[in-house]
């Protein structure tokens, strides 16, 4: 299906370690994505359970097009953000806020040099935010700039693996 599609460049099938399940889109520009071909084509959910993971550059519109996924696809699907996460965490607010034990003592090489939460931390708290909303009927997880290393991409892996009939997609944005 998604072949079709005009703004479509090049589609290719990623090796993972075990799922091999994902497939990678490459997209040249920003309007690739509008939304009428979002909902056309539906990112070819073909899975009970879907993982949606949008990369690229700095302000190339992950965001934004996670916004027109998540407005596409409806109430079973959820955006999550690590960023928003590691915020609502760190200050102890909204739902994010119990996981405040496991960013703290991470803080300050965060805020103040720049850095990551080590990458089986974030992912861990992924994995238990995802498993809970599968428990409240969540279908479709999408994710922007994550995973961001390669670790966090192995242990994505493992997780996507672990769920039975789960399928990932890669959309990465090259502008």
């Amino acid at each position: 299906m998604l072949n079709n599609l005009p703004f479509l460049q090049k589609s290719f099938p990623v090796s993972f370690s075990k799922t091999r399940l994902y497939r990678a889109i490459l997209f040249s520009s920003y309007h690739s994505l509008c939304h009428n071909q979002v909902t056309q084509c539906r990112i070819g959910l073909v899975s009970s359970i879907n993982f949606i993971f949008i990369n690229g550059k700095g302000s190339c519109g992950k965001d934004t097009q996670a916004d027109i996924l998540l407005k596409s696809l409806g109430e079973k699907t959820l955006r999550i953000s690590t960023g928003d996460i590691y915020r609502e965490a760190r200050d102890t607010i909204g739902e994010y806020a119990k996981y405040h034990s496991f960013v703290a003592p991470f803080i300050e090489h965060v805020d103040i040099q720049g850095g990551l939460l080590p990458d089986q931390v974030i992912v861990y708290i992924v994995e238990d935010i995802i498993t809970h909303k599968l428990t409240e009927g969540k279908e479709t997880f999408i994710f922007t700039g994550f995973p961001r290393t390669l670790r966090q991409l192995e242990l994505v892996d493992d997780l996507v693996s672990s769920i039975e009939g789960a399928i990932g997609t890669h959309l990465h944005f090259d502008i």
